[in-house]
C-alpha cells in the first residue's frame, strides 16, 4: 500500500521578500548579492532538481 505524501502549496512574492529573514529558514540557499533580486531561471532549475514540480 502506497502511502501519499502530504502536498503543501507555498508561495513567495519575490518582489517584496527580505532576503535576510529568507536566510534564516530551514532549507533556504541564498548566495551573492540580493539587492538586486534573484534569478527565476536558476530558483526553478534548483527546485526542479530537489523534486519540486510547477503548480499550473
Amino acid at each position: 500500500m502506497k502511502i501519499p505524501m502530504p502536498r503543501k502549496n507555498v508561495s513567495v512574492d519575490m518582489e517584496k521578500v527580505d532576503f535576510k529573514a529568507l536566510q534564516q529558514i530551514s532549507g533556504t540557499m541564498v548566495s551573492g548579492d540580493t539587492s538586486k533580486g534573484i534569478s527565476m531561471k536558476q530558483t526553478q532549475t534548483l527546485l526542479e532538481a530537489a523534486g519540486f514540480k510547477e503548480a499550473k
